[in-house]
């Protein structure tokens, strides 16, 4: 009975020295694999392209965004056009890439997305006569008519509209012997003639259009005309606003908002004509037009990288997934304009759903927001602030995308000016630049005016001599991928907060000082001494 153990001694003595000898290394000292996908270093590496050595990161990278590139200007989504069935596939790319990254559903109604309404309203059909008073004896004199050089637009229900005018400032008739029988037709409505020269001079000329038209309504005003500018291109450029169709950000059922029947600008023939109404007591201007309305709807698609020890807290991410505002749809696909940074929102969402399932987490929380209707004014964006349900004293940064991935152009700041998180890109990239915005309103400037420090990435490509728009650069938008993703996680991830920059009080230079006054000349009476010398 005794054989059994002895015989095992013999069999496992050798093994047990063997394994004795061997040396055995403390954990703290092993080397983990480079290879593992979810072993992810302390800090954030450099750049890819900054290490030529490895090229597995770059590898990584430009897989992501040739995948998403490949879809999104593919025939089938005809150039991502809003109210399209374009649009909803990408809505629905969008929501599949977030959901396989980890992420979680914000929208309003713990969904992924968020309706957003938008009301298309073109104004045509319009006419203006300009009708004399008659004459004390005999016909009035044919009314003049005008059909073009009409940039006008109206706000309101869609419709036939006919309105009688009579110009703001015109001299009253003089008051007949006798009194008048009362007139069954209503009283004629305000019309305003905008002088240019009232437009302030510092604003830009958009923002100066829109506020004079503000002002006319809210004065009591039923249409407001300024002539059209033709002195130069920005001023030109802000009018033709007025002849395009006007786009509102509503939803279904909901009644336009109040402003004036019409607004917008008239060639300067027919501004001259209704200066002379409104120089001419009892001549009336008619204004007859029709509106059509068509509303469609698409959605914001949000989605979260809750943080850890701050997840009330969020850095928003924003661009949006549109492209081409009202144009018809594009038959072999296309639409690159804005699909390097849509695809560049989706990849770093892919990195950062891995650094989360490796272990990491942000203090603060990451939120993507894939816009509807940016092309379009981004009414997205307005929605999004009003009804996400995410409070703006709750944001602590908000980082904007932009046409990204232009070959051989450098990155570009919009109002990096404006708050601290210039610093946080020019240290990753020290030739980005600050631009101010000037006529073009980025998805950034809504969260500005709300006190939220917030910035537009874009890297523009730069148009050829022959007119022609370069392809997008793969190395280009891996680079912008890579710093999106470190701005973000940097920003979430750190105690410090970014601050809005005030900008300088730009103060008058002090006057310089006067120079003391010249003595007055002595005056010598006749036979006497100027008064600082002593009589002889």
């Amino acid at each position: 009975m005794r054989r059994i153990p002895t015989l095992r001694m013999v069999v496992l003595a050798p093994l047990l020295v063997w394994v004795c000898a061997c040396k055995i290394e403390p954990i703290e000292e092993l080397e983990l694999r480079e290879e593992s996908p979810l072993v992810l270093p302390t800090v954030v590496r450099p750049f890819s392209s900054e290490l030529p050595a490895d090229d597995r990161s770059a590898a990584e990278w430009d897989a992501g965004l040739q995948r998403h590139l490949g879809f999104l200007t593919s025939p089938e989504l005809g150039g991502r056009r809003p109210g399209t069935p374009g649009a909803e596939l990408t809505v629905g790319h969008v929501i599949s890439v977030l959901q396989s990254a980890g992420l979680s559903p914000n929208g309003p109604d713990l969904g992924w997305t968020q309706g957003v309404g938008v009301r298309v309203a073109d104004t045509h059909g319009l006419t203006i006569t300009v009708q004399a008073p008659p004459p004390e004896k005999g016909k009035a004199p044919p009314p003049q008519r005008f059909e073009e050089g009409l940039w006008l637009q109206h706000r309101g229900s869609a419709g036939p509209g006919s309105l009688r005018l009579r110009p703001e400032g015109q001299p009253p008739l003089p008051p007949p012997p006798e009194p008048p029988p009362p007139e069954e037709t209503p009283p004629p409505e305000q019309l305003r003639l905008i002088d240019p020269a009232a437009i302030i001079a510092s604003a830009s000329p958009l923002s100066g259009y829109r506020e004079a038209f503000e002002s006319a309504w809210h004065d009591g005003m039923s249409v407001a005309v300024l002539p059209i500018p033709g002195e130069d291109a920005a001023t030109l450029g802000a009018a033709e606003r007025w002849r395009e169709p006007e786009v509102q950000s509503l939803r279904l059922g909901r009644d336009p908002p109040a402003a004036l029947d019409l607004q917008g600008f008239v060639a300067g023939d027919v501004y001259q004509a209704l200066l002379d109404a409104r120089s001419t007591p009892g001549a009336v201007v008619g204004l007859e037009y029709e509106t059509t309305e068509r509303w469609f709807e698409n959605a914001n698609v949000i989605g979260r990288l809750a943080g850890g020890r701050r997840p009330e807290q969020a850095i928003v991410v924003v661009t949006h997934w549109d492209a081409g505002g009202l144009s018809e749809p594009l038959a072999d696909g296309g639409g690159e304009l804005n699909a390097g940074s849509l695809a560049v929102l989706l990849s770093v969402a892919e990195m950062a759903g891995r650094w989360r399932s490796a272990g990491r987490r942000p203090d603060r929380s990451i939120v993507f927001v894939a816009e509807a209707a940016g092309s379009l004014g981004h009414r997205g964006i307005d929605q999004f602030i009003e009804a996400s349900g995410i409070r703006p004293a709750n944001i602590v940064a908000v980082v904007c995308l932009e046409q990204l991935g232009g070959p051989d152009s450098d990155l570009l700041v919009v109002d990096g000016s404006r708050s601290t998180l210039f610093k946080d890109v020019t240290a990753l990239e020290p030739t980005a630049r600050s631009i101010t915005p000037g006529e073009h309103r980025y998805g950034h400037a809504a969260f500005l005016e709300l006190r939220v420090p917030a910035i537009t990435l874009t890297r523009p490509a730069l148009s050829e001599p022959d007119g022609t728009t370069p392809s997008l650069s793969m190395a280009a938008l891996r680079r912008d991928a890579e710093l999106t993703f470190r701005v973000l996680w940097d920003l979430a991830d750190r105690a410090e907060v970014p601050r809005l920059v005030e900008p300088e009080s730009e103060a008058p230079p002090p006057t310089p000082a006067a120079p003391p006054p010249a003595p007055a000349p002595a005056v010598v009476e006749e036979g006497g001494a100027p008064p600082d010398q002593p009589p002889p």
